[in-house]
């Protein structure tokens, strides 16, 4: 039998969790939406948040961390969340992944790795061994996290975007599009570049 979920969102990133939540065992019930624009994607409906069944598990399909935490933190207080890791991520020994995350397809998270609640780990992204990851942490296509890094909360990785071994990058910070990380970030802003530097 399969697992009963919700996805809170109905864009284009919800579509496809949809896609990969089934392929990893669960049955999606309905799309969660503040205001249904469309009564159903793909066969399924498409609900207000007031009318799902908080005993079933959800999960916050919304690409924007910081959307995401005000969703969690604002509407969901009370909710079950699901976890969803794809049968084609690569997940090794001594991996803690905090619940409401979503490891999506071709993901590579190697050994000795914590990453915390509501975590978003998109296409091809690889985490090294020993790093310890915050919540709320999203990756887009094809980052690259080097091993022993320590990554705060809220933390957003552009596609292909990369950073060194031994490195720390605190709270909400944006690492832009193939920017890499060649030094510690400690202070929250906008990086971009090779090496990555804040800009305004």
């Amino acid at each position: 039998m399969k697992n009963k979920i919700y996805i809170r969102g109905a864009g284009g990133f919800a579509i496809e969790v949809c896609a990969w939540a089934e392929q990893s065992g669960f049955e999606v019930v309905a799309f969660v939406d503040e205001s249904p624009q469309v009564k159903g994607l793909m066969g399924i409906p498409v609900i207000n948040r007031n009318g799902y069944d908080i005993r079933v598990p959800i999960i916050v399909a919304i690409g924007n961390p910081r959307i995401r935490r005000k969703i969690i933190t604002t509407e969901y207080s009370n909710a079950t969340f699901a976890t969803i890791i794809h049968p084609s991520a690569i997940v090794g020994k001594i991996v803690d992944i905090g619940a409401g995350s979503i490891i999506c397809p071709n993901v590579v998270i190697t050994s000795k790795v914590k990453i915390g609640e509501h975590a978003h780990l998109n296409l091809a992204t690889t985490v090294g061994h020993g790093c310890e990851i915050g919540s709320f942490f999203t990756t887009a296509p094809g980052a690259k996290i080097s091993g022993d890094c320590k990554i705060g909360d809220g933390v957003y990785f552009g596609t292909n975007s990369s950073i060194k071994q031994k490195l720390t990058v605190v709270d909400d910070v944006i690492i832009g599009l193939g920017a890499g990380v060649l030094k510690n970030i400690t202070q929250s802003g906008t990086y971009i570049g090779v090496p990555a530097v804040g800009v305004k």
